[in-house]
């Protein structure tokens, strides 16, 4: 029993516990996030030119300077892992990261310091005797001191940097937690790509622009901030202390069986030795095999080996049989022996699960279906911006004609995804559709690529002095066409395959991380797509400006080669799910069945046993919305439409409940499905290129922003309202309303519509201005001329449709994921991709019929291929007034909504005992 006193200190010291402000969580994740970026962009940015440095700078020769970089990117590669091993084992991993920190800013400095002294590195070249001094050993000593500093502080760095951040979320609640730490995966993640963009395009432009001088200099500063950054947020962090890993204890084994000298070994089980074994331990004694290493565990002296509470005095003298186990478990997963070797209970339970049944699948077929669906989308979409200039210039055709070749083209793309989800889940399976997709999209690629380099391929080039263009002939079109289609294909097989596909992979119920490893897979995937979506409309828009439509379209052929070997290469590790009945195919069979039973009558509600449903079902009946269709699930005559066991004999005229309340869910979500088509049709508009083109793209005095990374603005938006809604906006709505939600679903797709009207409102007013321009520059009549009018106006157009892409698109898949029931989670994805393909078709049609009427009579058409001719300002006023009509009928849709949110599908509860069917009356 405590005393009084005792008492009253525990409660003082617990109280002052509970006040004082709990370390760790999403206030640290800045600092250490920040601290990785800065460390990556002060590192990674001086490796591009340290060629042309090494070349430069130091004379040596392109191979010397080969060599030493690829020692350098190796030891970048193996100082982690030992820093993984010390700071788990030794050191901590804070402590870990400040000595990095150190290192690398030392590091940094000495490499800064080759530039700034004069006796650091070699004299310049004699360009009159073409003669060039070698470095002395000093100068290559204060470069390789660089060199092992920035390799050995990335080791201490980027081994504990993820880990520590995980460390601050470990005191929170179970669910808390796994958000929390989910969320700092992807920040985690998404920051290390936007570091190496920053290195490869901030702290190279600074190197090429400014002097060596500055540029490594730049990276000792950012390098500082790192550090300054990182320790600024010390005494806030959760310091997990070091203890022995695994891996320590696998390698004590090995010594203490070495060190130790003793008789020759009896079996196991012999009671005339004394084996050292943790408290709590099932093992007492080690197994047979490898019984050399039993050594290891084996006591001498009792009173020499081990401590007071039955602790080895020396690890590295005298091991558990527990860490033995765990070294013989280890040989044989690496020898390929565990399926055959008969594992016990115990040695299972030494390395925290059972050997797995299994060899394929997992996260090792992770990069093969991530790099496939990335590579195949950075060559897709690589085509899509600047190919209205490649139909308009190369193929003469009309900006209408052109705009609807695309429009067709990226219909297709996504209508497909609807049939390539439908095949692959009813017959082939997905394995098989990826890689006809994949194949499929190869071979167009190759032969749009075939376009661009076989002059026969392509009509004869424009008349200058007469101002003809040659239009293209059948054996023209016809090769450009059937490159879209098999894109197209291969486009609807892979993209709603792939993500499933890989979700397939780690489809294991047992193991107690399942749903971890599935988050980690889904990050990685999404964060992949859309880093291929940058790189499209960046690196590969700006290939074909610079370096022509051959390299331009020959590169993502180069790429989908290499999507469609990755994904082959990895064939035998695939877990390869068998098809199964389609949801679609349910939807059909309703309305079949429906059909055949036209001409029944329908049941009172107190015959509640003449429908169809299923042993686990908890729907008796069915809504009396969309009543014509309840008749699929009326049970005419049991003994014929009922097998022995309760279920169809012909799924065709008999359906369950389930299946027609999923049916009526997807027709109910169709009005509000069908309010996002004008703000798609407004996305898809491919007349920016050709306004950017016709205008000055220079950002800087000697920078051209290609015209087709135009998009790039609205991608750019869309990425930071999501940042910004999720980690700002978000909680501040869920603290000042109360709703979990933030900004209800319906809300936010109504704020898209809005922006997508103001959007078009202002794409109007520049493209006023813009022909205004025109008019007094005189050159209305020259197609090809660049206005002095900067691209810069088209910004906020782009800006305003990235926003309302990223209001109304997210929060149209959230609606539809919360009015589905659970067993439909995977048709809101395809609502909204079939949602796009419609969108395409409509977009089609419209420029189309404006094109037509607004040419009337031998006038220019508001969409003619001179912009300058052309009033494309009509064309935008026109969006923006359907845009603001397809508002109202938003609001209308709401109010249809609102007025069935509260109705429940379940009209009756099943009663526990009751079964069977009553007949149904006579027509």
């Amino acid at each position: 029993m405590k005393r009084p006193l005792e008492e009253k200190k525990d409660m003082v010291k617990e109280t002052l516990l509970s006040t004082s402000s709990p370390k760790g969580g999403s206030g640290t994740m800045p600092f250490i996030i920040a601290n990785s970026v800065l460390e990556k962009v002060a590192t990674y940015g001086v490796s591009p030119n340290m060629t042309l440095y090494l070349l430069k700078e130091y004379h040596m020769e392109m191979a010397t300077a080969s060599n030493i970089l690829f020692y350098l990117s190796a030891a970048n590669n193996f100082t982690p892992v030992l820093g993984a091993i010390v700071a788990d084992a030794y050191v901590g991993r804070f402590h870990m990261i400040v000595f990095g920190c150190v290192i690398s800013f030392l590091g940094t400095i000495v490499l800064w310091l080759t530039t700034m002294i004069p006796q650091a590195r070699p004299p310049p070249c004699n360009e009159s005797s073409n003669s060039c001094t070698s470095a002395t050993s000093f100068q290559l000593f204060m470069l390789f001191t660089s060199f092992i500093l920035l390799s050995v502080g990335a080791g201490g760095i980027r081994s504990a940097s993820l880990a520590f951040g995980a460390d601050q979320f470990e005191k929170r609640d179970g669910k808390k937690d796994a958000v929390l730490l989910q969320r700092y995966f992807s920040w985690y993640y998404v920051s290390y790509s936007l570091s190496l963009v920053l290195a490869l395009t901030c702290m190279v432009y600074i190197q090429d622009q400014m002097g060596w001088q500055i540029g490594f200099g730049a990276s000792v500063v950012v390098m500082f901030f790192a550090a300054l950054l990182f320790f600024l947020a010390s005494p806030f962090y959760i310091k997990v202390k070091a203890k022995a890993t695994l891996f320590t204890e696998l390698v004590q084994v090995i010594v203490a069986s070495y060190k130790t000298k003793s008789p020759k070994l009896l079996s196991s089980s012999s009671t005339e030795m004394l084996y050292h074994h943790k408290n709590g331990s099932t093992l007492v004694f080690p197994s047979e095999k490898m019984r050399f290493l039993n050594k290891a565990c084996i006591i001498h002296d009792p009173e020499q080996d081990l401590t007071p509470d039955g602790r080895a005095k020396n690890p590295w003298n005298l091991c558990t049989v527990d860490q033995v186990e765990d070294l013989k478990a280890l040989l044989k997963k690496l020898l390929m022996e565990a399926e055959e070797m008969d594992i016990n209970p115990e040695e299972e339970s030494l390395l925290g699960h059972s050997p797995p049944r299994r060899t394929k699948g997992g996260l090792k077929t992770m990069p093969f279906i991530i790099v496939n669906e990335a590579f195949e989308r950075l060559a897709s979409q690589g085509l899509m911006p600047n190919m209205i200039l490649y139909l308009t210039r190369i193929y003469h055709f009309q900006t209408v004609t052109a705009s609807s070749i695309l429009f067709v083209w990226s219909a297709l793309s996504n209508g497909l995804a609807l049939f390539g989800a439908f095949l692959s889940h009813s017959y082939l399976g997905r394995f098989r559709i990826i890689f006809l997709g994949s194949f499929s999209s190869l071979l167009g690629m190759i032969l749009l690529w075939l376009t661009a380099v076989v002059p026969q391929l392509q009509p004869l080039s424009c008349d200058q002095l007469k101002h003809k263009c040659s239009a293209p002939n059948g054996a023209q079109i016809i090769p450009l066409l059937s490159s879209f289609f098999l894109m197209s294909v291969g486009a609807g097989c892979i993209r709603p395959c792939s993500v499933a596909f890989g979700a397939d992979q780690f489809d294991n119920k047992q193991n107690p991380n399942n749903d971890r490893v599935l988050e980690s897979y889904f990050n990685w995937y999404y964060a992949s797509t859309g880093i291929s979506t940058v790189l499209a409309m960046t690196v590969i828009v700006y290939i074909q400006d610079h370096l022509g439509w051959s390299v331009g379209f020959g590169i993502p052929a180069i790429l989908m080669v290499f999507s469609a070997l990755m994904f082959l290469i990895g064939s035998s590790l695939y877990i390869k799910a068998k098809p199964s009945e389609s949801l679609f195919t349910g939807f059909f069979q309703v309305l079949v069945a429906a059909f055949r039973k036209r001409e029944i009558q329908y049941p009172l509600d107190e015959e509640y046993k003449c429908y169809h449903r299923t042993r686990q079902s908890k729907l008796l009946s069915p809504t009396e919305e969309f009543r014509c269709l309840n008749k699929a699930c009326v049970v005419q005559d049991p003994d014929t439409e009922l097998t022995s066991d309760g279920l169809a004999s012909n799924p065709w005229r008999l359906c369950s409940v389930e299946q027609l309340e999923s049916l009526k869910a997807l027709l109910k979500v169709i009005p509000m499905w069908s309010t996002g088509l004008v703000l798609i049709v407004t996305i898809d508009q491919g007349f920016l290129t050709l306004q950017a083109n016709s205008m000055d793209r220079h950002l800087f005095s000697n920078f051209e922003i290609p015209a087709g990374s135009f998009s790039l603005f609205m991608i750019i938006t869309l990425t930071i309202w999501v940042a910004f809604y999720d980690r700002v906006l978000a909680p501040l709505l869920v603290r000042y309303t109360g709703n979990p939600q933030g900004l209800s679903p319906i809300v936010r797709m109504g704020m898209g519509l809005i922006m997508s009207f103001i959007a078009m409102v202002l794409a109007g007013v520049v493209e006023s201005i813009r022909l205004k321009k025109a008019v007094e520059e005189g050159v209305e009549d020259d197609p090809d001329a660049v206005l002095d009018m900067s691209a810069m106006w088209l910004v906020p157009q782009t800006v305003c449709i990235g926003l309302a892409e990223a209001l109304n698109a997210i929060g149209q898949i959230q609606f539809f994921y919360m009015l589905f029931p659970k067993s439909m989670s995977s048709v809101g994805v395809a609502m909204f991709t079939s949602e796009m393909a419609l969108a395409s078709l409509i977009g089609s049609l419209l420029v189309n019929i404006i094109n037509s009427i607004t040419s009337h009579g031998g006038k220019a058409s508001w969409l003619a291929s001179n912009l300058n001719e052309g009033h494309l300002d009509y064309y935008y006023w026109l969006l923006g007034f359907l845009n603001l009509i397809n508002f109202f009928y938003f609001l209308f849709c709401c109010r249809f909504y609102k007025s069935h949110h509260n109705s429940n599908m379940l009209s009756k509860k099943v009663p526990e005992k009751e079964s069977g069917y009553t007949p149904l009356p006579s027509a």
